[in-house]
C-alpha cells in the first residue's frame, strides 16, 4: 500500500488587530499560486491591514506567484496597509527585484525580520 500524498496547507493567523501571518505547511510543489491568492486577497479588503506572506517552503517562485503577491501590495498600500514577504531564496529575492515587487512590499530574509517590522499591530 501506497504512502498517501502530502498536501500542502496554507494557514491563516491573525498575529495583531490588522495584521495576518500565512505560511505554508507541506510540499511547496503543491500549492499553487491560486491557492495563495485564495488566502491572501480577502486580507487585502481590510483598511491598513498588515500581511506576511512566509515563502520559506516554496522552492521555486514563479511569475504567477510574483504577479499574485504583486496585485496584493497594491492593493494594501491602496488602504494604508502593507504586504511583508519573507524569503531567504537568493532566486526569489532577485525576482523580487526584478519586477520591482521589492518597490511596494516588504522583503526580509527572516520571519522574526518580517515580524519587526510593523506588522505586529
Amino acid at each position: 500500500m501506497a504512502a498517501p500524498e502530502m498536501a500542502a496547507k496554507i494557514d491563516v493567523a491573525q498575529i495583531g488587530p490588522s495584521s495576518y501571518a500565512i505560511s505554508i505547511d507541506g510540499a511547496a510543489a503543491d500549492t499553487s499560486a491560486a491557492d495563495v491568492k485564495d488566502a491572501l486577497y480577502p486580507l487585502t479588503a481590510q483598511p491598513g491591514a498588515h500581511v506576511l506572506v512566509d515563502l520559506g517552503t516554496f522552492s521555486f517562485v514563479d511569475a504567477d506567484l510574483v504577479g499574485i503577491l504583486t496585485g496584493a501590495a497594491h492593493l494594501l498600500r491602496a488602504t494604508g496597509g502593507e504586504l511583508t514577504l519573507v524569503t531567504r531564496d537568493p532566486r526569489a529575492r532577485r525576482l523580487f527585484v526584478d519586477s520591482g515587487l521589492d518597490d511596494i512590499a516588504r522583503v526580509e530574509a527572516t520571519l522574526a525580520k518580517g515580524l519587526d517590522g510593523g506588522n505586529a499591530h
